[in-house]
Protein backbone atom coordinates (compact mmCIF):
# COMPACT_ATOMS: atom_id res chain seq x y z
CA UNK A 1 0.00 0.00 0.00
CA UNK A 2 1.22 3.46 -1.26
CA UNK A 3 1.43 5.73 1.81
CA UNK A 4 -0.94 8.26 2.26
CA UNK A 5 1.91 10.87 3.23
CA UNK A 6 3.48 10.23 0.03
CA UNK A 7 0.18 10.21 -2.17
CA UNK A 8 -0.12 13.75 -0.32
CA UNK A 9 3.24 15.03 -1.48
CA UNK A 10 2.40 13.64 -5.29
CA UNK A 11 -0.64 15.16 -5.50
CA UNK A 12 0.26 18.95 -4.07
CA UNK A 13 3.21 18.53 -6.85
CA UNK A 14 0.94 17.66 -9.61
CA UNK A 15 -1.05 20.86 -8.70
CA UNK A 16 1.86 22.90 -9.02
CA UNK A 17 2.64 21.52 -12.24
CA UNK A 18 -1.11 21.75 -13.15
CA UNK A 19 -1.24 25.60 -12.75
CA UNK A 20 2.39 25.68 -14.27
CA UNK A 21 1.19 24.10 -17.52
CA UNK A 22 -2.46 25.80 -17.48
CA UNK A 23 -0.49 28.95 -17.56
CA UNK A 24 1.84 28.49 -20.01
CA UNK A 25 -1.08 27.10 -22.34
CA UNK A 26 -3.07 29.79 -21.77
CA UNK A 27 -3.33 32.87 -23.82
CA UNK A 28 -6.54 34.62 -23.18
CA UNK A 29 -7.61 36.65 -20.46
CA UNK A 30 -11.28 34.52 -19.96
CA UNK A 31 -9.93 31.42 -18.66
CA UNK A 32 -12.93 29.68 -20.16
CA UNK A 33 -11.65 30.21 -23.98
CA UNK A 34 -9.48 27.64 -25.64
CA UNK A 35 -5.54 27.58 -24.99
CA UNK A 36 -4.12 29.60 -28.28
CA UNK A 37 -0.17 28.48 -27.58
CA UNK A 38 1.80 25.25 -26.88
CA UNK A 39 1.26 24.02 -23.00
CA UNK A 40 5.69 23.28 -23.66
CA UNK A 41 6.14 26.79 -24.89
CA UNK A 42 8.33 29.11 -22.67
CA UNK A 43 6.97 32.51 -22.33
CA UNK A 44 10.07 35.40 -22.90
CA UNK A 45 10.14 38.78 -21.67
CA UNK A 46 9.60 41.32 -24.69
CA UNK A 47 9.46 45.14 -24.92
CA UNK A 48 6.74 46.48 -23.06
CA UNK A 49 4.41 49.11 -25.06
CA UNK A 50 3.38 51.10 -22.04
CA UNK A 51 0.61 53.02 -24.10
CA UNK A 52 -0.89 49.08 -23.36
CA UNK A 53 -2.06 50.78 -20.50
CA UNK A 54 -3.02 54.19 -20.94
CA UNK A 55 -6.85 53.44 -19.62
CA UNK A 56 -5.42 51.46 -16.92
CA UNK A 57 -6.87 53.14 -13.66
CA UNK A 58 -4.92 52.62 -10.46
CA UNK A 59 -5.66 52.38 -6.71
CA UNK A 60 -3.38 52.10 -3.67
CA UNK A 61 -4.10 49.74 -0.44
CA UNK A 62 -1.45 49.69 2.21
CA UNK A 63 1.75 49.47 0.25
CA UNK A 64 0.59 48.22 -2.84
CA UNK A 65 -0.27 50.27 -5.67
CA UNK A 66 -2.18 48.65 -8.35
CA UNK A 67 -2.52 49.29 -11.94
CA UNK A 68 -5.24 47.70 -13.72
CA UNK A 69 -7.55 47.41 -16.85
CA UNK A 70 -11.36 49.07 -16.62
CA UNK A 71 -13.86 46.36 -14.58
CA UNK A 72 -10.86 44.23 -13.66
CA UNK A 73 -13.10 41.28 -11.96
CA UNK A 74 -10.82 41.35 -8.68
CA UNK A 75 -11.34 45.17 -8.03
CA UNK A 76 -13.72 44.00 -5.13
CA UNK A 77 -10.94 42.24 -3.82
CA UNK A 78 -8.02 43.98 -4.10
CA UNK A 79 -7.69 44.98 -0.43
CA UNK A 80 -7.24 41.42 0.29
CA UNK A 81 -4.79 41.17 -1.92
CA UNK A 82 -3.15 43.86 -0.86
CA UNK A 83 -2.35 42.66 2.75
CA UNK A 84 -1.70 38.97 0.53
CA UNK A 85 1.03 40.88 -1.05
CA UNK A 86 2.10 43.03 1.99
CA UNK A 87 2.55 40.13 4.35
CA UNK A 88 4.95 38.29 1.86
CA UNK A 89 6.78 40.76 1.20
CA UNK A 90 7.34 41.31 5.33
CA UNK A 91 8.47 37.94 5.34
CA UNK A 92 11.12 38.18 2.72
CA UNK A 93 12.19 41.21 3.40
CA UNK A 94 13.16 39.84 7.12
CA UNK A 95 14.25 36.90 5.31
CA UNK A 96 16.86 38.58 3.57
CA UNK A 97 17.55 41.63 5.63
CA UNK A 98 16.06 43.87 3.40
CA UNK A 99 14.60 47.43 3.75
CA UNK A 100 11.34 47.20 2.55
CA UNK A 101 10.01 49.40 -0.39
CA UNK A 102 7.52 52.28 0.94
CA UNK A 103 5.17 51.89 -2.54
CA UNK A 104 5.16 48.42 -4.56
CA UNK A 105 3.36 49.39 -7.99
CA UNK A 106 2.28 45.71 -8.94
CA UNK A 107 0.27 45.85 -12.67
CA UNK A 108 -2.50 43.25 -12.35
CA UNK A 109 -3.74 41.26 -15.50
CA UNK A 110 -7.02 39.95 -16.22
CA UNK A 111 -5.13 36.40 -16.63
CA UNK A 112 -2.39 35.13 -18.20
CA UNK A 113 -3.47 35.66 -21.59
CA UNK A 114 -3.70 39.62 -21.29
CA UNK A 115 -0.30 39.64 -19.56
CA UNK A 116 1.58 36.95 -22.35
CA UNK A 117 -0.10 39.62 -24.73
CA UNK A 118 1.52 42.59 -23.40
CA UNK A 119 4.70 41.47 -21.70
CA UNK A 120 5.22 38.01 -23.48
CA UNK A 121 4.97 36.35 -20.16
CA UNK A 122 2.29 33.97 -18.55
CA UNK A 123 3.96 34.35 -15.40
CA UNK A 124 3.93 36.79 -12.33
CA UNK A 125 7.16 38.60 -12.94
CA UNK A 126 9.02 41.61 -11.48
CA UNK A 127 11.25 44.25 -14.50
CA UNK A 128 12.95 47.22 -13.15
CA UNK A 129 11.25 46.70 -9.94
CA UNK A 130 7.62 46.45 -10.78
CA UNK A 131 5.75 43.47 -10.44
CA UNK A 132 3.63 42.79 -13.14
CA UNK A 133 0.91 39.68 -11.64
CA UNK A 134 -1.73 37.37 -12.84
CA UNK A 135 -3.78 34.72 -11.14
CA UNK A 136 -3.88 32.02 -10.50
CA UNK A 137 -0.93 32.23 -8.78
CA UNK A 138 0.85 32.59 -5.28
CA UNK A 139 0.99 36.16 -3.91
CA UNK A 140 4.86 34.90 -2.73
CA UNK A 141 6.96 34.67 -5.40
CA UNK A 142 6.78 38.16 -7.13
CA UNK A 143 7.70 39.62 -3.86
CA UNK A 144 10.36 37.51 -3.00
CA UNK A 145 11.83 38.38 -6.81
CA UNK A 146 11.77 42.04 -5.64
CA UNK A 147 13.45 41.68 -3.03
CA UNK A 148 16.72 39.18 -3.57
CA UNK A 149 16.49 41.97 -7.14
CA UNK A 150 17.41 44.49 -4.59
CA UNK A 151 19.50 42.22 -2.05
CA UNK A 152 21.80 40.61 -5.10
CA UNK A 153 21.15 42.25 -8.88
CA UNK A 154 21.52 39.80 -11.16
CA UNK A 155 21.33 35.78 -11.80
CA UNK A 156 23.57 33.91 -9.26
CA UNK A 157 25.65 31.10 -11.44
CA UNK A 158 23.84 27.93 -10.05
CA UNK A 159 20.38 29.08 -10.64
CA UNK A 160 19.09 26.26 -7.83
CA UNK A 161 19.73 28.85 -5.31
CA UNK A 162 17.63 32.10 -6.77
CA UNK A 163 14.52 29.56 -8.11
CA UNK A 164 14.88 27.71 -4.15
CA UNK A 165 14.80 31.12 -2.26
CA UNK A 166 11.51 31.54 -4.63
CA UNK A 167 9.90 28.54 -3.79
CA UNK A 168 10.93 28.66 0.20
CA UNK A 169 8.90 32.14 -0.05
CA UNK A 170 6.08 31.19 -2.02
CA UNK A 171 3.48 31.79 0.19
CA UNK A 172 1.94 28.31 -0.83
CA UNK A 173 2.62 26.55 2.55
CA UNK A 174 3.63 23.41 1.49
CA UNK A 175 6.32 21.34 3.20
CA UNK A 176 9.33 21.52 1.17
CA UNK A 177 10.81 19.01 3.66
CA UNK A 178 8.68 16.88 3.67
CA UNK A 179 9.01 16.59 -0.20
CA UNK A 180 12.67 16.52 0.52
CA UNK A 181 12.62 13.80 3.39
CA UNK A 182 10.23 12.08 0.76
CA UNK A 183 12.59 12.09 -2.04
CA UNK A 184 15.71 11.02 0.18
CA UNK A 185 13.19 8.08 1.81
CA UNK A 186 12.10 7.17 -2.22
CA UNK A 187 15.59 7.17 -3.43
CA UNK A 188 14.57 9.98 -5.63
CA UNK A 189 17.26 12.68 -4.09
CA UNK A 190 19.01 14.78 -6.83
CA UNK A 191 22.91 15.17 -4.86
CA UNK A 192 24.03 18.53 -4.05
CA UNK A 193 26.89 18.75 -6.60
CA UNK A 194 23.92 17.45 -9.48
CA UNK A 195 21.63 20.03 -8.92
CA UNK A 196 23.84 22.98 -8.66
CA UNK A 197 24.62 22.97 -11.89
CA UNK A 198 20.89 21.91 -13.05
CA UNK A 199 19.89 24.68 -15.18
CA UNK A 200 16.17 23.58 -15.60
CA UNK A 201 15.45 24.28 -12.35
CA UNK A 202 12.26 26.75 -12.90
CA UNK A 203 9.76 27.38 -9.50
CA UNK A 204 6.82 28.48 -11.87
CA UNK A 205 7.14 25.28 -13.10
CA UNK A 206 8.39 22.74 -10.81
CA UNK A 207 8.36 22.02 -6.92
CA UNK A 208 10.86 18.93 -7.26
CA UNK A 209 14.57 20.82 -7.97
CA UNK A 210 12.95 23.70 -6.42
CA UNK A 211 11.39 22.03 -3.49
CA UNK A 212 14.96 20.81 -2.74
CA UNK A 213 16.31 24.47 -3.55
CA UNK A 214 14.03 25.88 -0.81
CA UNK A 215 15.15 23.42 2.03
CA UNK A 216 18.39 24.02 0.58
CA UNK A 217 18.68 27.59 1.05
CA UNK A 218 16.70 27.55 4.19
CA UNK A 219 19.24 24.96 5.80
CA UNK A 220 22.51 27.31 4.39
CA UNK A 221 20.94 30.88 5.77
CA UNK A 222 20.40 29.07 8.98
CA UNK A 223 24.02 27.43 9.59
CA UNK A 224 25.87 29.62 7.78
CA UNK A 225 24.24 33.33 7.91
CA UNK A 226 22.78 35.18 5.04
CA UNK A 227 25.60 36.75 4.25
CA UNK A 228 27.28 33.49 3.78
CA UNK A 229 24.95 32.80 1.52
CA UNK A 230 24.91 36.32 -0.61
CA UNK A 231 28.49 35.32 -1.26
CA UNK A 232 27.40 31.75 -2.23
CA UNK A 233 24.66 33.38 -4.64
CA UNK A 234 26.98 35.78 -6.37
CA UNK A 235 30.12 33.53 -6.72
CA UNK A 236 31.45 32.67 -10.05
CA UNK A 237 33.78 29.74 -8.30
CA UNK A 238 32.62 25.79 -8.90
CA UNK A 239 30.18 24.99 -6.59
CA UNK A 240 32.51 22.64 -4.44
CA UNK A 241 34.77 25.59 -4.31
CA UNK A 242 32.80 27.75 -3.10
CA UNK A 243 31.40 25.54 -0.64
CA UNK A 244 34.44 24.60 0.62
CA UNK A 245 35.62 28.05 1.29
CA UNK A 246 32.36 29.35 2.86
CA UNK A 247 32.02 25.75 5.19
CA UNK A 248 35.34 24.33 5.39
CA UNK A 249 33.85 21.06 4.13
CA UNK A 250 32.92 18.88 0.58
CA UNK A 251 29.81 19.43 -0.84
CA UNK A 252 29.36 15.60 0.45
CA UNK A 253 29.74 16.73 3.95
CA UNK A 254 27.38 19.49 3.33
CA UNK A 255 24.71 17.67 1.48
CA UNK A 256 24.85 14.93 4.70
CA UNK A 257 23.97 17.83 7.15
CA UNK A 258 21.35 19.31 5.21
CA UNK A 259 19.54 16.42 4.85
CA UNK A 260 19.70 15.89 9.05
CA UNK A 261 18.80 19.21 9.05
CA UNK A 262 15.80 18.38 6.55
CA UNK A 263 14.59 15.43 9.11
CA UNK A 264 14.94 17.32 12.18
CA UNK A 265 13.07 20.44 10.59
CA UNK A 266 10.00 18.00 9.08
CA UNK A 267 9.92 16.33 12.69
CA UNK A 268 9.71 19.54 14.56
CA UNK A 269 6.98 21.63 12.14
CA UNK A 270 4.86 18.43 12.69
CA UNK A 271 4.67 19.47 16.24
CA UNK A 272 3.73 22.83 15.24
CA UNK A 273 0.30 24.40 13.80
CA UNK A 274 1.27 27.59 12.42
CA UNK A 275 2.15 28.06 8.84
CA UNK A 276 5.56 26.74 7.17
CA UNK A 277 6.48 30.35 6.46
CA UNK A 278 5.98 31.70 10.01
CA UNK A 279 8.07 29.02 11.20
CA UNK A 280 10.76 29.34 8.73
CA UNK A 281 10.89 33.32 9.82
CA UNK A 282 10.49 33.12 13.39
CA UNK A 283 13.54 30.55 13.75
CA UNK A 284 15.52 33.52 12.46
CA UNK A 285 13.82 35.39 15.78
CA UNK A 286 12.62 37.70 13.48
Amino acid sequence: MVPIRSLLVALSAFVILLIGNWLTACSSGDSGQKAQTSAVKDSTLKEIDTTAYADWETVTYKRIRFHYPVAHEQMGSFEDEATAFTKALDRCSQFFGVPEPDIVDVYFYTGPGQCEEITGSVYPFVKDGVVHFTLPSFFGPPMAQLIIQKWAPGPPRFRFLREGAIALLDYSNQNYYQYTQDFVDHDSLIPLAALAVDTTVNSNKERYQSALGATFVDYFTLRYGIGAFRQLYTTQKPFGDAIEQLTGRSVDRVQKDWLRFVQGAQLSLLKKDNSIIDSIVNQRGK
